[in-house]
């Protein structure tokens, strides 16, 4: 498997893993949240409404047809709301009353006239002057049937009457929790696909990067001009390496030639001398001495010369980097 492969693949892995914990540990605090909210509006309604019901209560009106019928039309009133693109039609929300000792009085549903509600924690706290709250399933086999009712106290001419206790569905609220989370599942996906897209372009940049790197590596021609990368430090660092090595290899190659050209070029004047030498031990006629003599010298001076060359192309290439170029005519 490629490298890039590797690195697009784990980083991706780590997006995906990141925004799948993000979206998971938010949609878990979205339904507290809208609970939350939902309430702290009960508890508002509560105590509005035992405020109003107080002086009823106080006259023991609350057992009235009148007062049934009061409560049931408000409870039943048509709503024609759009509430965050979610289309409301009516109230969701029961209420029931108790007296100081907790006994039901009024039901807005029927049900628990004359039950004992002394016990459940709404009524039980808020008639000891605490903020009485309870979240109680209808169906113990269904999580969603929960009802959560906030409960207020009724006091009428600074005297305790009982308790009016506000309960709305869990399920009312569920289309708003489920919308919330389908967002922000949403949101995250699309944060995944461009965290995805963004890793195999950096992927594919590194990747084309490193490969015109490694072209400038293969490629022998000296006239091969050097890649260079705006915002990458680590490649530039890795091409100026190719360069240095490269230099030292050509280098090298080249004084393997010069060497080579080098001893071709000294072993014909030797070979002259020595054999120019070897002929002048004997005994020669003057003439032919003056010949080998005047040879002798000639090779001589023709090693000089390769000499003088050799020392003059050592300076040139030992101060090539400090040569200074004019323009001619």
């Amino acid at each position: 498997m490629s490298i890039f492969i590797r690195i697009w693949f784990f980083f991706s892995l780590i997006v995906v893993l990141s925004l799948s914990f993000i979206a998971y540990t938010l949609t878990q605090q979205v339904k507290p949240n809208v609970r939350q909210v939902v309430e702290d509006t009960l508890a508002e309604n509560a105590n509005i409404i035992a405020q109003l019901i107080a002086e009823d209560v106080d006259q023991q009106q609350v057992n009235t047809p009148e007062f049934d019928q009061k409560i049931q039309a408000a409870l039943s009133r048509q709503l024609d709301a759009t509430i965050w693109q979610h289309k409301k039609g009516q109230i969701n929300q029961q209420l029931y009353i108790t007296d100081p000792k907790g006994m039901v009085i009024y039901d807005s549903e029927g049900q628990a006239v004359g039950q004992d509600y002394s016990k459940w924690n709404d009524v039980y706290l808020t008639l000891r002057g605490k903020y009485g709250a309870r979240s109680t399933a209808t169906n113990p086999k269904d999580r969603n049937s929960s009802v959560m009712h906030i409960a207020a106290p009724i006091i009428y001419q600074q005297k305790l009457l009982g308790v009016v206790s506000i309960g709305k569905p869990n399920q009312s609220v569920q289309p708003y929790i489920a919308r919330a989370e389908q967002q922000l599942i949403q949101q995250a996906l699309w944060i995944a696909v461009l965290s995805l897209l963004l890793a195999s372009m950096v992927a594919y940049w590194l990747r084309h990067s490193i490969d015109k790197v490694r072209r400038y590596a293969q490629a022998l021609a000296p006239v091969n001009q050097a890649p260079f990368f705006y915002s990458a430090k680590e490649l530039n660092q890795v091409t100026q390496a190719l360069s240095d090595m490269r230099e030292k290899l050509e280098d090298r190659a080249y004084v393997e030639s010069y060497v080579n050209t080098l001893t071709h070029e000294l072993k014909s004047p030797l070979t002259a001398i020595q054999a120019s030498a070897e002929l002048l031990q004997d005994a020669l006629p003057l003439a032919d001495q003056q010949q080998f003599s005047t040879h002798i010298v000639q090779q001589s001076q023709r090693l000089h010369s390769l000499i003088e060359r050799m020392l003059l192309l050592t300076r040139l290439e030992k101060n090539q980097h400090g040569l200074e170029l004019q323009t001619l005519d």
